[in-house]
């Protein structure tokens, strides 16, 4: 257990239980009848993740995730239309809590697969008193990623110092000069070492393929947080003026420095709505029940295959509005004159942004996951000469309600990307100093690695303040242009190349 305090990433679900949620009186819930399999992390493995109830490991807590129809179905489904979805996974907690769901792509519709190959998935997690949503991508592997077969730092043979939602293993990204961790919270089946077929956007801007882990809370202030993305880490983006172009002046008065969010937003982040445990868990376990589906195809991810749409009217969803070109603030370009920089979004490049949902028509939005869309078609750009700005993207956003009958719940999904760089606004430059680069001669450097800065506050749409990030690769860059020698360029990670943000100023 040394390795494990000296690497310094404890991922404890006691520390999440502060942040403020929606308490649902228990005796309101169904019962809690349903057994699904237990299914350590395989090759299949989409999601992964930790269930506890303050701080205590939940045995047999019940997960069930819904497939939703992908951008273009939605896109061509007018306001008023119904589209389908579909279960896909089921499965239950270990005794410490542990869960993965298995999805083969192979029994899945084309409707449901983006053009990328990604898959947006609603869980529905539950113990037997209340239950929670939460959105995430599934995104198919980039980088083969060995889990599992190395060290066990927390696990059923090694119990002592650990912490309910402590990495079992540490994951390294494999490509060239890549050393940053991702915490992986859940055994491999077997302790077999597994590569991962699916990932999370956030896993693959570190270099590396491995399924969201989340952390999920069901106490008395309902949580989740992706164990690869702490909400303590996240900036806020104080916008100034639009440019109208890159050779204008910055004006008189500019927005405040940005910061790493505050401890009561952090909190704000990691908060949940929750609701009585539903009868989609017992509909669901007698629908498999039903078509004959065994424990071995349900590990095997091919749930799916049954084409069992929900219970009752199931999880349909009706678009009641869309709305177009809503803007992201994604990433800060600081830097100079000296130093001026080109920013390319390219086909591919991946926006990963908060789902609002509310349970109640005249409540307020509370984040339920998030998505990530990519940049297609004609919404790829290039922006010359960015100096000390903020990007701001356009996004398409559905407004989203249950097709049943007087179901009040609503969501808000970001489903496509309108204009990657539909305008830029002022940012007072920051400095940073954990790793700097001096050019002592005019050059050029190039950022296209590194996982993305979350931007807290990134979208605002009917009241809901959503997150965003985009990370750096080969579609998704800024290169800087150092005219002047003297240039230092510094970063705020353990290298320039890994940091999620970058300066650039004079030496």
């Amino acid at each position: 257990m040394e390795m494990r305090r000296k690497l310094g990433l404890r991922t404890t679900i006691g520390a999440m239980v502060l942040a403020s949620g929606v308490i649902i009186p228990p005796q309101a819930s169904q019962a809690d009848t349903v057994n699904f399999p237990y299914i350590g992390m395989t090759t299949q493995s989409a999601i992964s993740g930790v269930v506890g109830r303050d701080g205590t490991a939940v045995s047999g807590a019940d997960v069930v995730a819904v497939a939703h129809s992908n951008a273009a179905a939605i896109e061509s489904t007018p306001e008023g239309g119904t589209l389908p979805t579909l279960v896909v996974a089921a499965a239950s907690t270990n005794a410490v809590g542990r869960f993965s769901i298995n999805v083969d792509r192979t029994a899945l519709p084309s409707a449901y697969i983006g053009a990328g190959g990604e898959v947006n998935l609603e869980l529905v997690i539950a113990d037997d008193q209340k239950e929670i949503r939460w959105d995430t991508t599934a995104l198919p592997a980039q980088y083969p990623t060995p889990v599992g077969g190395g060290e066990e730092l927390c696990g059923p043979d090694v119990t002592y110092g650990c912490d309910l939602g402590d990495p079992v293993y540490i994951v390294a990204g494999t490509t060239a000069d890549q050393t940053e961790p991702l915490n992986v919270v859940v055994a491999t089946a077997q302790g077999a070492t597994v590569i991962p077929s699916w990932s999370s956007a956030k896993a693959q801007q570190a270099g590396a393929s491995l399924p969201a882990q989340l952390i999920v809370d069901l106490g008395t202030h309902p949580t989740v947080q992706d164990a690869n993305d702490n909400p303590a880490s996240w900036i806020n983006a104080p916008r100034g003026p639009t440019a109208s172009s890159e050779d204008e002046p910055p004006p008189a008065v500019m927005p405040p420095v940005s910061a790493e969010i505050g401890a009561a937003e952090v909190l704000a982040a990691k908060a949940v709505e929750a609701a009585p445990r539903s009868s989609v868990f017992q509909a669901t376990a007698d629908a498999i029940q039903s078509a004959g589906v065994t424990t071995a195809e349900i590990t095997a991810g091919r749930l799916a295959a049954a084409r069992y749409p929900g219970p009752n009217c199931g999880y349909a969803t009706k678009i009641l509005k869309k709305y177009y070109n809503q803007g992201e603030v994604y990433a800060p370009i600081y830097n100079y004159l000296g130093a001026k920089a080109t920013v390319e979004q390219h086909l591919g490049s991946t926006h990963t942004i908060s789902v609002g949902y509310k349970s109640t028509a005249s409540g307020n939005y509370s984040a339920s996951g998030s998505v990530s869309i990519t940049v297609s078609g004609e919404a790829k750009d290039t922006r010359k000469g960015v100096v000390n700005k903020w990007l701001v993207g356009g996004v398409h956003v559905a407004l989203k309600a249950s097709a049943c009958q007087n179901n009040p719940t609503r969501k808000l999904v970001p489903y496509a990307i309108g204009d990657a760089i539909l305008l830029t606004s002022w940012a007072t430059h920051r400095n940073f100093s954990k790793q700097c680069i001096l050019y002592s001669e005019q050059g050029t450097y190039e950022k296209s690695h590194g996982r993305s800065a979350t931007v807290n506050g990134a979208m605002e749409i009917l009241g809901f303040s959503a997150s965003a990030q985009n990370g750096f690769n080969a579609n998704a860059k800024y290169t800087l242009d150092i005219s002047l020698p003297g240039t230092k360029i510094c970063g705020n990670g353990r290298s320039v190349r890994e940091s999620s943000i970058i300066d650039a100023r004079p030496a």
